[in-house]
């Protein structure tokens, strides 16, 4: 009888890695830009500075590490690695591409109208 290694395998080893990875990224692009939005309101100046090089960073970080975590999250279920990163990267790539534009335009709604312009009621 050969019992149950108590050692996770490598795939869910990378699951979880990737998991905390993307949580702790996307924790410090939302400081990142809470920080921005600050020196916005106190600068009041025409546009909110959201592209800086460790805004964009922090992003970056937080969708690859989003798309590794959903990658060998999909392998777990069998799929060979080539067709679960394939199927993660358009999905995660688009998804954040995506909302890279949203934030932009919403931001520049919250200059033009101020933050009243983005209240959901």
């Amino acid at each position: 009888m050969n019992p149950e290694p108590l050692i996770l395998a490598p795939v869910y080893v990378t699951v979880l890695i990737s998991t905390f990875f993307a949580v702790v990224f996307g924790i410090i692009f939302k400081d990142m830009l809470e920080y921005r939005l600050e020196v916005w309101k106190t600068d009041d100046s025409e546009f909110v500075n959201y592209k800086t090089p460790q805004i964009r960073l922090s992003y970056f970080l937080t969708c690859f590490s989003t798309i590794v975590c959903m990658g060998s999250s999909l392998s777990t279920f069998g799929f060979p690695g080539w067709m679960a990163y394939g199927a993660a990267f358009p999905i995660v790539g688009l998804t954040g591409f995506l909302m890279w534009k949203q934030l932009g335009s919403m931001l520049v709604m919250m200059v033009q109208d101020g933050p009243a312009a983005l209240e959901l009621e």
